[in-house]
């Protein structure tokens, strides 16, 4: 069985010398190290360049439809990653499965990733999900595509559009494309998982290059319970 993969890199003209120089790595271990499950590993490269994400990341997945890939990962060209990025997302054999990557915020990062909410006050901001103190995978309601490792069947199966920016109106708000991507995914039945450990070793550059370093400590129940 090979493990053919399109690593999938949406960007403007220029990207972060942190964040290409670190597929060198990625390269050498690729040719070094076989993907847990499978005996063969062939892994491309994909760019596309515009300031609509939603198009390149629309022309990405055609990119590796058309090339019988069975994966797609993309990473966004702000992100720092270590060489076993490839290995260690394809090795739990999920259909969607990335990184909890923490926020370019400054005053205090916070996690992407998001559990259900249990009403719509809490639709953007509560029900975080933290990686700092955890280990193996949990699943997700909502993640951020900064780092997203995808089995093509999973485009296969959902209708376009794969990729939108939506208004929603029961919270008079804008969700980005990779929102759009989990509902969409959610409504076919696949489910989203995070890494919590590669997720603690995910840059993403900025003024200075962001961790769960810079993610402020999850809440404890008895602060939820002060501002309810």
């Amino acid at each position: 069985m090979i493990f053919k993969l399109l690593v999938a890199l949406p960007s403007l003209q220029q990207v972060d010398a942190d964040f290409a120089l670190g597929w060198v790595p990625v390269v050498m271990a690729m040719t070094r190290h076989k993907v847990p499950g499978y005996e063969n590993q062939i892994m491309d490269f994909s760019n596309k360049r515009s300031s609509l994400l939603p198009k390149s990341r629309h022309e990405l997945v055609k990119d590796a439809l058309a090339g019988d890939y069975t994966h797609i990962l993309f990473v966004d060209s702000d992100q720092t990653f270590p060489s076993s990025i490839v290995h260690r997302l394809a090795r739990y054999g999920k259909n969607i499965i990335g990184c909890n990557v923490a926020t370019k915020r400054q005053g205090g990062s916070y996690p992407t990733a998001r559990a259900k909410p249990k009403n719509d006050s809490e639709w953007f901001a509560g029900h975080m999900v933290y990686s700092n103190g955890k280990k193996g995978l949990e699943r997700v309601w909502r993640l951020g595509f900064g780092v997203m490792l995808i089995n093509l069947e999973v485009f296969r199966k959902i209708e376009k559009p794969w990729f939108m920016i939506e208004y929603v109106e029961k919270v008079d708000d804008y969700i980005g494309e990779d929102w759009f991507f989990c509902r969409k995914a959610e409504e076919a039945g696949f489910d989203i998982w995070v890494d919590h450990d590669l997720s603690r070793e995910i840059g993403h550059v900025g003024p200075w290059i962001y961790s769960h370093q810079d993610v402020e400590p999850e809440p404890t129940q008895d602060q939820l319970r002060s501002v309810a």
